[in-house]
């Protein structure tokens, strides 16, 4: 799906907007001095909006509409490329809850230099419901006209008006489950937060779509990472012999050390036993004379 070129100009006039007024502010001040200011005002321009969020040239949010956002790294494709954008940037971005959203984001310059990026997300909107059921109302109608001026026999008209009928009913039929399905999921959520779980949502295509995407994408990282793991138990397991012959080799070093010492002192005890026995030798001799 592919956002139209109206929603991107409206959504790239909002996010320059909003960098001028924080451009503004930050003239005479640093992020963390004017958060609450940027906050507030980033608060009141996102209206119907799903985000803004103010994003370091590496992707850290740092201040994002959605305060539990705050601190996350957005360092997927999308999110990078918005971030070190030098100019305004629209693309589309399947984001992980499941929504399909276009993410325009424009570079937020401080004292000339670009040092953060602004980014909106807007939430691509799919075909409502409203045309569902124009739709459900116009195809039999029309099926039935275009039939009834075309047909020539009795039979004709009356076999085109009983398929028109069918067409309404089995049309009429499936809105009917359409509806009472997204109303039972509705229902059931809205019942589950209720008793307090918060972390219930509504099952849609989309968000089961995304949700297989994302389950295969854990299991290719589960393989990448159960082979990092051997790669670094392997690096272990070499690095304990390395440090084992190392030890041996200083064991060996200290032990011919200590071996050399022992060969000297012996040496050098041989030798004063040696001139002990020239020194009784001398005064054997003097008393002798």
């Amino acid at each position: 799906m592919k956002a139209s070129q109206k929603l991107k100009q409206r959504s790239l006039r909002k996010v320059q907007q909003a960098a001028k007024e924080i451009e503004a502010l930050l003239q005479e001040g640093t992020v963390q001095d004017d958060s609450a200011k940027i906050r507030q005002r980033l608060d009141d321009m996102l209206e119907g909006d799903e985000y803004f969020v103010l994003v370091t040239r590496e992707g850290l949010g740092i201040i994002h509409t959605n305060r539990l956002r705050e601190g996350t790294l957005f360092n997927d494709e999308v999110g990078l490329r918005a971030a070190r954008t030098n100019e305004p940037l629209a693309q589309m971005y399947p984001r992980n809850t499941g929504e399909l959203l276009l993410d325009t984001s424009v570079p937020v310059q401080v004292r000339g230099e670009n040092a953060y990026s602004l980014r909106l997300g807007v939430v691509v909107p799919a075909l409502s419901y409203g045309w569902k059921l124009v739709a459900a109302f116009v195809m039999p109608v029309c099926f039935a006209t275009v039939g009834l001026w075309l047909a020539q026999s009795p039979w004709t008209k009356g076999a085109v008006a009983a398929i028109a009928l069918m067409l309404a009913a089995c049309i009429g039929l499936l809105t009917h489950r359409n509806f009472r399905h997204n109303w039972r999921d509705w229902m059931r959520v809205t019942k589950a937060i209720s008793s307090g779980k918060l972390k219930a949502r509504v099952q849609t295509a989309r968000r089961a779509l995304s949700a297989t995407h994302t389950a295969r994408n854990a299991e290719v990282m589960g393989e990448v990472l159960r082979d990092v793991d051997a790669a670094e138990q392997n690096i272990d397991k070499v690095m304990y012999i390395s440090q084992s012959f190392s030890v041996s080799a200083k064991e060996a070093a200290a032990a011919g050390e200590a071996q050399l010492n022992a060969t000297e002192q012996v040496s050098d005890q041989a030798r004063r036993l040696h001139e002990t026995s020239v020194k009784i030798h001398q005064i054997a001799e003097r008393f002798e004379l």
